[in-house]
C-alpha cells in the first residue's frame, strides 16, 4: 500500500520544532543503512537539546543510553522523504512512529491497511496496538472482527495466553456471533483448563460469563466427560443445579446468531450438457445481498454441506463422474477451504447432520447401492469412524438436528419412498 503527502517532511519538521518549544520530546533514533542519527536528545544533567552525533554511538547501545532515556524510537528513514510503502512488516512500526510525530494522515493511512490484514490470528495484537496507541477507530474494528470471528480464533494458539480482563470482556459480550451457547462454556473452559493453577482462582468468575439458561440440556453432562479437576466439576454442578432450579425473572441478551445462508455446489445446465459446480454462494439475510465466495477444491452434487463451529463442511457427493468420499472444510473468517478426512465410505444421496461439533452421515448410494451405515466425524482428530446402522437402508435422504438429537426424515427405500415417521438416534449410546 503506497502512502505519499507532498508537505510530508515540513509537517515532521514543524512537529519536532513544536516539540521543541513545548518541551514535549523523546529521544528519537533516525536509521539509514549503517548511519544512525540521535535526534531530539536531551541531555538529563544540563537540560540542553540537539542530536547525538553517531560516531558517539555504537551497536550496544544502540537501544539504550543508561540514565538518559528509557527507550528509543527506531524510525525508517523515509518518513522524512513523504513517501511510504506500507506493508505487514512495517505497518505497526510506522503507525508508532506517526503516533509520536503527530503525523495523523499517515497514522489513519496505516490503520485502514490494517483492518484490511486482520485474520483471527492477529485480530486480538492489532486489538492491544491500536488501544495502546489510543487509536480508537482501530481498536473498535478490530473488536468487532474479533466478536465475529471469536470461535476460530479461540481453537489457536493466541487465544489461550489471553489476558484474563480481555477474556472477561470477550466473554461478556452480547454480539458474539454463535451458533449456540454451548460454544461460549467449551471456550471458557478451554481457557481455564491451559494453565489451571493460576486460572483456577478465575474459574467462578469466567463460568459466570455463560448464559447458563441458554445452553442444551446436555452442555453441562458433555463439558463434565472431559473436565478432570474436581474444583472446576464443582462449580460446573453448581451452575447445573442452578439452570434447573432457577427460573430467572428475566433472561440476558441472546448472543448474535449467524444471519447468513450459503448454497454450496450442485448442478447447473449449459445448452444441453450438466455441469457440476464448486462454486460457493453466500446471501446475507439481513442486508439482503448474494456474494460469491471462494470455490470448493472439488465440484460436487449430491453431497452433504453443515455448518460448524464457524466453519462449513461439505462432504462426500459426486464430481459428475464418481462417487466421492473426500470431504473439505471452508473457514469463514478466513475465506480459504481445507482438506478433511475422507469418509470410510465414498457415499452420495445421503444425509449429513451437526451435533455437539461432530458431523454424522447416514445412509446414502454406496458401490450403486442403497446404504444403512452411520459414520461419525470428529474434527479434532480429523477421523471418520463407523458407528452403526440404521433399522434400513435409505438414500436420498435429509437429517437434522432437533435439540440435541439428529433425526433422519424420510428417503427412499426400496421402490417407494418413505413419507412416514423419521429416525431418532442418539448417539451416546452408539459411540
Amino acid at each position: 500500500m503506497n502512502y505519499k503527502i507532498n508537505n510530508y517532511a515540513k509537517a515532521t519538521f514543524e512537529n519536532f520544532q513544536k516539540f521543541r518549544q513545548d518541551g514535549n520530546y523523546c529521544d528519537v533514533d533516525i536509521i539509514s543503512g549503517n548511519t544512525v542519527v540521535k535526534l531530539l536528545h536531551k541531555n538529563e544533567s544540563t537540560g540542553q537539546l540537539g542530536h547525538v552525533p553517531s560516531n558517539r554511538i555504537d551497536d550496544n547501545q544502540k537501544g539504550a543510553i543508561p540514565g538518559e532515556y528509557d527507550e528509543w524510537v527506531e524510525l525508517p528513514i523515509e518518513l522524512f522523504l513523504g513517501k511510504i510503502y506500507i506493508s505487514s512488516s512495517n505497518a505497526q512500526l510506522l503507525m508508532s512512529a506517526a503516533h509520536f510525530l503527530l503525523l495523523e494522515n499517515l497514522v489513519n493511512c496505516c490503520s485502514q491497511y490494517l483492518k484490511t490484514q486482520l485474520h483471527p490470528s492477529n485480530a486480538i495484537g492489532i486489538f492491544r496496538f491500536a488501544e495502546a496507541h489510543n487509536c480508537t477507530n482501530l481498536a473498535q474494528f478490530a473488536w468487532d472482527y474479533i466478536q465475529v470471528h471469536w470461535f476460530s480464533f479461540a481453537e489457536m494458539e493466541e487465544f489461550l495466553d489471553l489476558p484474563f480482563q480481555l477474556l472477561m470482556k470477550l466473554l461478556s459480550s452480547d454480539k458474539l456471533l454463535t451458533e449456540d451457547e454451548d460454544e461460549v462454556l467449551h471456550v471458557a473452559l478451554h481457557w481455564l483448563k491451559h494453565d489451571l493453577p493460576l486460572r483456577r482462582q478465575h474459574c467462578i468468575e469466567v463460568l459466570q460469563r455463560v448464559h447458563i439458561h441458554q445452553l442444551k440440556p446436555q452442555a453441562f453432562e458433555d463439558a463434565l466427560k472431559n473436565i478432570k479437576d474436581p474444583y472446576i466439576a464443582k462449580i460446573l454442578n453448581m451452575l447445573r443445579e442452578k439452570r434447573a432450579k432457577d427460573l430467572p425473572t428475566a433472561l440476558p441478551p441472546s448472543r448474535r446468531r449467524p444471519r447468513n445462508l450459503y448454497v454450496v455446489g450442485g448442478l447447473t445446465r449449459d445448452v444441453n450438457q450438466d455441469i457440476t459446480l464448486n462454486t460457493i454462494l453466500r446471501y446475507d439475510a439481513c442486508n439482503r445481498f448474494w456474494e460469491k465466495l471462494a470455490p470448493m477444491q472439488s465440484p460436487r452434487v449430491s453431497h452433504g454441506v453443515v455448518a460448524v463451529g464457524g466453519k462449513l463442511y461439505a462432504v462426500g457427493g459426486s464430481d459428475g463422474l464418481e462417487t466421492l468420499s473426500s470431504g473439505e472444510v471452508y473457514d469463514i473468517a478466513i475465506g480459504k477451504w481445507s482438506h478433511i478426512a475422507p469418509m470410510k465410505k465414498a457415499r452420495k444421496w445421503f444425509g449429513l447432520a451437526a451435533l455437539n461439533r461432530k458431523l454424522y452421515a447416514f445412509g446414502g448410494l454406496v458401490d450403486g447401492r442403497m446404504d444403512s451405515t452411520i459414520e461419525v466425524y470428529d474434527p479434532v482428530s480429523n477421523v471418520w469412524s463407523l458407528i452403526g446402522d440404521m433399522p434400513e437402508p435409505r438414500w436420498a435422504t435429509k437429517a437434522i438436528t432437533y435439540e440435541v438429537l439428529p433425526v433422519r426424515r424420510g428417503g427412499e427405500g426400496g421402490e417407494k419412498p418413505i413419507v412416514g415417521p423419521g429416525i431418532l438416534m442418539c448417539p451416546t449410546r452408539m459411540d
